[in-house]
C-alpha cells in the first residue's frame, strides 16, 4: 500500500531528526566519555604482546625502548618483534574492533560444535554380476563434534577431532587427525586458516545390493534392493576454514571442507543371505562444521 505524500514526508522527518540524534550522541560519546584512550602494542615474534607507551623509535636499526603498563623498560632489537601498532585503542567500554584479540600460542585447545556432511556413493558389481553401475541417494548426516589439539607457535596446529551422527544416517562416527596451518599475521580479529584431515568412517545405513540373481543362457537378470549395510572407510579431507576471535583466547569457527573416501570393506548387518554386495565404490563429498573454541 502506497502512503500518502504527506505522511512519507513526515516520516522522512522523523527518520533525518533520528539519525541526527544518533550523530550529536555519538559525538558526545566520543569527546566526553573517560573511559577512551590509547597505548603503543608491540607483537614479538615469541608469541608475547607488549603493551604499553613506545619512548623511543631508532630508524636506523629498528630498535625500540619501551615501557609496558606495569612500568618495566624494555630495550627490544628489530630482530625480535614482528611489527608494532602506535596508537590503539583501548578501554572503550562498548566494543571496538580495533582492539586485537589474543589467540592460543603453544597452548591446547579444545572445541565443541556441529557439523554434517553430504556425500554420494557410486558403485560397480563384480564382473560375475555384469560389470553393473549404480549411484546412491545423497546421504547427509548431522553430527556433534568434539575435538582437542595444541597450536606450535603461531601458525601450526596438529589434533584430534570426533564425529558422531545424531540424525540423518542408523549410525556414523568419525575419528579424524587433523592439521591447521593459519595464513594470517594475528593482524585481525577474523583468522583465515586452511585444514588437512584423514579420518576413517563407520557408517551404517541402507545401501543398495544385488537382489534375486539369475543367470541363464549367458543372460544375467536381477533386480536392485537396498538393504542395511556397514562401511569401513578411510578419507582425505582438504578445506578452508575461518576463526572469529573472542576473548579469554576463545574463538568461534566456521569449515568447508571437500573430502574422498576410500572404502576398506562393506557387509550386511542383519543378515541378509540372499543379497549381493557390490564392492567397487567410489565415495565423495562437502562438509560443514561451526565449532566453539576454548
Amino acid at each position: 500500500m502506497e502512503l500518502p505524500k504527506n505522511h512519507l514526508s513526515k516520516a522522512m522527518k522523523v527518520l533525518l531528526l533520528f539519525i541526527i540524534f544518533l550523530s550529536i550522541g555519538q559525538t558526545s560519546f566520543s569527546q566526553n566519555h573517560p573511559d577512551i584512550r590509547t597505548r603503543d602494542v608491540i607483537y614479538m615474534k615469541d608469541g608475547r604482546v607488549l603493551k604499553g607507551e613506545i619512548i623511543d623509535f631508532q630508524e636506523s636499526n629498528g630498535a625500540i625502548n619501551f615501557v609496558d603498563d606495569k612500568g618495566t623498560k624494555y630495550s627490544i632489537a628489530k630482530e625480535e618483534y614482528e611489527y608494532f601498532i602506535e596508537d590503539q585503542r583501548i578501554n572503550v567500554r562498548y566494543s571496538d574492533s580495533l582492539v586485537l584479540n589474543s589467540r592460543k600460542i603453544d597452548d591446547f585447545e579444545f572445541s565443541f560444535g556441529l557439523s554434517t556432511i553430504v556425500f554420494e556413493m557410486k558403485g560397480v558389481s563384480d564382473e560375475e554380476y555384469g560389470n553393473n553401475k549404480i549411484s546412491s541417494p545423497w546421504y547427509i548426516p548431522y553430527n556433534i563434534r568434539l575435538a582437542g589439539g595444541r597450536y606450535f607457535g603461531r601458525q601450526h596446529y596438529l589434533g584430534l577431532r570426533v564425529d558422531y551422527a545424531l540424525a540423518g544416517l542408523d549410525n556414523y562416527l568419525s575419528p579424524a587427525l587433523k592439521y591447521k596451518f593459519q595464513f594470517d599475521g594475528y593482524r585481525g580479529n577474523i583468522g583465515w586458516y586452511i585444514t588437512i584431515e584423514g579420518k576413517y568412517e563407520r557408517v551404517v545405513n541402507d545401501f543398495q545390493s544385488i537382489d534375486k540373481f539369475t543367470k541363464q543362457d549367458g543372460k544375467i537378470e536381477y533386480d536392485w534392493k537396498f538393504r542395511q549395510q556397514a562401511f569401513h572407510n578411510l578419507g582425505f579431507v582438504l578445506g578452508p576454514g575461518m576463526a572469529f576471535i573472542l576473548g579469554n583466547e576463545r574463538s568461534a569457527s566456521i569449515e568447508l571442507s571437500f573430502f574422498k573416501n576410500y572404502v576398506l570393506s562393506n557387509s550386511f548387518i542383519n543378515n541378509s543371505p540372499n543379497g549381493i554386495l557390490v564392492n567397487r565404490w567410489n565415495v565423495i563429498g562437502l562438509g560443514l562444521a561451526v565449532s566453539y573454541n576454548i
